[in-house]
């Protein structure tokens, strides 16, 4: 069973979103050197 946050950041990954919001702090997307999209905490 995933997790809110799981679930919003996949929602934002799929979306291409630049960011999103989880329990009041902003996610910002950020490209790993193998071109990976994680998000990290702004």
């Amino acid at each position: 069973m995933a997790n809110e946050y799981f679930k919003l950041m996949n929602e934002a990954r799929k979306n291409g979103a630049e960011s999103f919001t989880y329990n009041g702090k902003t996610y910002v997307a950020v490209k790993t050197k193998t071109g990976m999209t994680v998000y990290k905490a702004k």
